[in-house]
C-alpha cells in the first residue's frame, strides 16, 4: 500500500511538473511564478525533473523561451516613450525607473546565457586531445636547461671569487724595501733631539725667575705702598672738614 501511495505521488508530482514547463513556454513566466499557479514548490519541480530526462529537456526549452521573453522585455522598456509632465519636462524619476528595470533584466540575461547575452566572449577549445609524453619531455628539457643556467651561473660566481681572493693576498704592484737610513743621519737627528729639549728647560727655568722677581719687587715695596695710601687717607678726610 506504500509503494502505491508513493507512486501516486511521483505520478502527481510529474503531471504538476509537466503543467509547470508549458505554462512557462507559453507565458514567459518563472519558475517560482510557474509552480505558485500549479500547486508545486521548486524543489518538487526539480526533483520531478531529475526524474525524467523527456521532462529535463522540456525544461531546457521552456527556461529558453523564459530569456527570450526577457530579452524582448528590454528591448520594449528600451524604446518605451517617457511621458511629459504638466510643465513640459521631462519625467527624470520614469527615466531612472525605466533605466532600473533594463539593467536589471540585462544582469540576469548575463546570468543566465553567459554565451549569448554576457558581455565577455567565451573562447571554447574544440582540440582536446593532449600528449602527455610531449608534455613531460618538453618540461624535462626546460628543468634541464634551468639546471645548466644555475650550474654556469654558479661557476662564473665562484671564478670572480677566486681572483678577488687572490688579488686581495697580493698587493697590485711589487713594493720596494726602502733604503737603510745613514749612521750619521741618526745621530744628527738625537743630537738635534736633545738640543731642543735643553732649549725647552732652559726657557722654563727664565720663567721661573721673572716670576720669582716680580714676587720679590711685590714683597719690598708693598709696605712704602700701603703707608704712601695711609698718607693720603688722612689728607682726603681733612680736606673734607675744612
Amino acid at each position: 500500500m506504500a509503494y502505491a501511495i508513493e507512486d501516486v505521488a511521483v505520478t502527481d508530482r510529474a503531471t504538476k511538473a509537466w503543467a509547470v514547463t508549458e505554462t512557462m513556454l507559453a507565458n514567459g513566466l518563472s519558475l517560482r511564478k510557474a509552480s505558485a499557479m500549479h500547486d508545486i514548490t521548486p524543489w518538487g519541480f526539480l526533483r520531478a525533473v531529475g526524474e525524467d530526462v523527456l521532462l529535463s529537456q522540456h525544461y531546457e526549452r521552456a527556461r529558453a523561451a523564459v530569456i527570450d521573453k526577457m530579452a524582448d522585455e528590454v528591448m520594449e522598456l528600451a524604446d518605451a516613450p517617457i511621458n511629459k509632465l504638466d510643465n513640459g519636462a521631462t519625467d527624470t524619476g520614469l527615466v531612472r525607473q525605466r533605466q532600473l528595470q533594463v539593467d536589471t533584466r540585462k544582469w540576469f540575461l548575463a546570468k543566465l546565457a553567459p554565451k549569448v547575452y554576457g558581455d565577455r566572449m567565451a573562447v571554447e577549445v574544440t582540440e582536446t586531445r593532449i600528449s602527455i609524453s610531449g608534455a613531460l619531455a618538453a618540461a624535462e628539457q626546460r628543468v634541464a636547461l634551468i639546471d645548466s643556467r644555475n650550474v654556469q651561473d654558479v661557476q662564473d660566481v665562484q671564478e670572480v671569487h677566486q681572483v678577488q681572493e687572490v688579488k686581495a693576498k697580493k698587493p697590485p704592484w711589487p713594493r720596494p724595501k726602502p733604503p737603510p737610513e745613514p749612521v750619521h743621519d741618526k745621530v744628527h737627528t738625537i743630537d738635534a733631539i736633545e738640543v731642543h729639549e735643553v732649549q725647552q728647560v732652559q726657557q722654563v727655568q727664565d720663567v721661573q725667575n721673572q716670576v720669582q722677581q716680580v714676587q720679590e719687587v711685590h714683597t719690598t715695596k708693598a709696605p712704602a705702598l700701603d703707608a704712601r695710601a695711609a698718607r693720603l687717607a688722612k689728607l682726603q678726610a681733612k680736606l673734607g672738614k675744612k
